[in-house]
């Protein structure tokens, strides 16, 4: 069976990752996978920009004067250590130009009307690497590779399933993205579904998606199992009808 992070370790880590060079360092010091150094770094940082966009929220005003004053999108959100996307999202329309095409303009820069907001949309996008479509598609291409590696490895032991996109849904039900048509013995647990994150489960994490997801996959379906690929904390709290794995359970099986 897979065992995660201590939470002595995950506090150690979490609290050394402040930056992206941060990533490296901690890597070579500690043998922990950078990839998985940065997919807790990019957790640490969206929290931290939900936490700080109120503030960045009521300082709009003060900060479209930085830009007219000639500050560019990019230099207010490094001043302010704040996503430039989301800078974007939130002057844009103190500029008067509508919520729906601010959208659409940070998709296509081209279709801004300014020069001056076209070129400082690019380079937003360009360094946001939370935020930006191309961060987006990153994240979407994670979340794709994770449950592609599922499908392979329950089709690899013939075990039949449903895909999420398959199956029937009630009004409010959510599912899990494999329903087993019978159940299995994983590590002496039975199993009956499967839900893949292309994150870290950290306890943070673990928590919002017991309560977004995971209770309502036990209480309408039974027990089931949760893949962390890139790994977890041990999570005391959560119960035994639920299984945290990570990555490593591909080769114990």
């Amino acid at each position: 069976m897979a065992s995660g992070w201590s939470p002595r370790k995950y506090e150690r880590v979490i609290k050394g990752l402040n930056s992206q060079d941060d990533i490296l360092r901690i890597s070579e010091k500690t043998g922990i996978d950078p990839e998985v150094l940065r997919i807790i770094f990019l957790q640490k940082e969206v929290r931290r920009m939900i936490k700080l966009h109120g503030k960045i929220l009521k300082k709009r005003s003060e900060l479209l004067e930085m830009w007219k004053s000639g500050m560019s999108i990019v230099e207010i959100a490094e001043k302010e250590r704040f996503s430039p996307i989301l800078l974007v999202h939130i002057l844009l329309p103190a500029m008067e130009i509508s919520k729906k095409k601010t959208k659409k303009m940070v998709k296509n820069p081209e279709i801004a009307d300014d020069e001056r907001l076209e070129k400082e949309i690019r380079e937003a996008m360009a360094i946001d690497y939370l935020y930006s479509p191309r961060a987006h598609d990153e994240q979407r291409r994670r979340g794709l590779e994770g449950e592609s590696r599922l499908f392979e490895w329950l089709d690899s032991k013939g075990i039949e399933y449903i895909k999420e996109d398959d199956m029937e849904k009630g009004e409010g039900v959510k599912t899990p993205d494999a329903l087993l048509k019978s159940p299995i013995k994983l590590f002496g647990r039975e199993i009956i579904w499967f839900d893949s994150k292309s994150l870290f489960g950290d306890p943070e994490e673990i928590k919002r998606a017991y309560e977004r997801q995971f209770k309502h996959y036990l209480e309408v379906f039974g027990p089931g199992a949760v893949i962390y690929w890139y790994g977890f904390v041990e999570y005391e709290d959560m119960p035994r009808e639920i299984l945290i794995l990570d990555s490593s359970f591909l080769e114990k099986i």
